[in-house]
Order: structure tokens, then sequence, then C-alpha cells
């Protein structure tokens, strides 16, 4: 008897010899059988694993340095709901700073706007209890990293992830990289039906039992976004330089898609680092 999921878009049972799934269609069938080997899922850190087998079968490095702290910082505007924003990267020696550091990046990113959402990350090791998965592709182009970028971007919302993705350009604007991190509050505040789930059916079961619906949720979003940039990666070999399957501490920012409040009011940052990911939306 198979844990059923009802909140994705599509249902099928999947079959490959020993493997057999009733969830969404499996997509990323290799990593599957890499991260569940004899047959079972495990509905409670599956999710991890099968981030950890994506990083081994198709990852080229990582933006993860132990002993330093590398922050994550991305913005999204009214007129980009649900599609880009622009990310920002931070690395700090000291630890004492990145706080004050980040909020006044995440301003200056902002300027005048007002964004609809946003978050601020730590890049985080593997083991983290409180990290959430986020995927970095590194893509260059003939006319440079943004037109890259913004390339690689539509290329991933065709193949269904497309929402929260945000990106930058580094190396004198050379080299576009495009970030895609796991992040609910924005979905539930856009409406998009992206990654393959059907977010508003998945908010409600998910009030219900918020520990087990999100690690479930987690395992079909890996397993969307592992498949979508393979196949991004195979369409546009020649643009696609690096692909990283990391982990971050993520605080989202903005306004609470059900209180109204905004996320910092609970809190510093360096506090809400310290939060189980899904308190964020199901135990304010």
């Amino acid at each position: 008897m198979f844990h059923t999921v009802p909140y994705s878009e599509q249902r099928t049972i999947v079959t490959d010899g020993s493997l057999s799934y009733d969830l969404a269609p499996i997509r990323s069938r290799e990593c599957w059988k890499s991260a569940f080997p004899e047959g079972d899922v495990d509905w409670d850190d599956g999710w991890r694993k099968l981030w950890q087998a994506a990083q081994e079968l198709y990852g080229t490095g990582t933006d993860y340095h132990p002993g330093r702290v590398g922050v994550e910082i991305e913005a999204y505007f009214p007129r980009d709901m649900g599609g880009a924003g622009i990310a920002v990267n931070c690395l700090y020696e000291n630890e004492d700073v990145w706080e004050s550091k980040a909020l006044e990046r995440y301003e200056a990113v902002c300027r005048s706007e007002q964004p609809i959402a946003g978050c601020i990350g730590i890049l985080a090791a593997p083991g983290d209890e409180l990290a959430r998965p986020v995927l970095t592709l590194l893509v260059s182009g003939p006319r440079g990293g943004v037109d890259a970028a913004e390339t690689i971007r539509l290329a991933l919302a065709d193949v269904g992830l497309n929402a929260g993705v945000a990106f930058r350009a580094i190396k004198s604007r050379e080299v576009g990289v495009v970030k895609v991190p796991f992040l609910p509050e924005l979905y539930l505040l856009t409406g998009h039906n992206s990654f393959g789930i059907n977010w508003k059916l998945w908010d409600k079961l998910a009030s219900l039992d918020s520990e087990s619906e999100w690690s479930s949720v987690l395992l079909l979003w890996c397993d969307a976004v592992i498949a979508g940039a393979e196949r991004v990666r195979e369409d546009a070999p020649l643009m696609v330089d690096h692909i990283y399957f990391d982990f971050m501490r993520t605080v989202p920012l903005g306004v609470h898609p059900k209180t109204g409040k905004e996320y910092l009011s609970c809190g510093s940052l360096r506090e809400l680092m310290r939060r189980k990911p899904s308190k964020f939306l199901f135990e304010r």
C-alpha cells in the first residue's frame, strides 16, 4: 500500500522493475533507483535522499563552502508573479555580520519597488535538518550571462518549473546564475500550480498534518526539479555549464499568505533560521 498524494495534479502507478509508486509520474527515474534501491519510499526524509542522489549523478559542484557564510537573497516582484526574481549572493567570513548585511542587500535589490515576496537563505550542509533544497544552474551564451539566464528561465518554465525562479549575472556579467529554491510561501501567494502540484489543495491537507505533507510535497518538488533541470541541460548543453543540488536554510520575506503579517515580525533573521521550515506556514 503506497502513500497517496492527492494534491498532485496527475497521479499514476509507475512500475520499473522492483519500483512501484502511487504518486505523480516519476520523472527522474535514475535518481529514484539510487535513492530507494529496495523500492520502499522514505516519506519522512526521502526528499533529501533523492536530492543527494541527483547531486551524485548529475551535480558538477556546490555553492556551499564550510567555514564561510554563503547568503542567498532573492526578491520577486508583481510583474513577475510566479516568474523571474532577482538573486544576490554574498560570502561572509564573519558570522556576526551576515544578518544586517543581508537585509541591507535585500533593500538595495528592491530599491523603490515593493516585492510580492522574497527570501534570505544561508547555504547549508546536506545533513542540516532545517534546510530546504535549492537548485543552481550556471549558464552562459554569446549575448552574456543575463540573456543566457533569461533563456534558461523560460526553458524551465516550459517544463513546469515556472515559479520562484531567480537569476543574476557574475564574472563581469559573462555567466548567469539561475536559482530555484523550494518556496511554497510564494507559490501560495501567486496561485500557480507549478511543479505539477496543486498548492492550494496541498495547503489544506498540510494544515492538518504539516510535517507529513511537507515532507511528501518536497519529494514531488525535488523529482520535478531534477527532471526539469536535466531536460533543460540536455536541450541546451552549450548553455548550461554547471548544476548544483544544494541545501539552504531559508527565511521567506514579505506578507504571510494566511495571516497577512510579515515574516520578520516573528523574530530576527538569526532566530528564524533556527525554526523548522514548515513552521513558517503552519505553526506561526
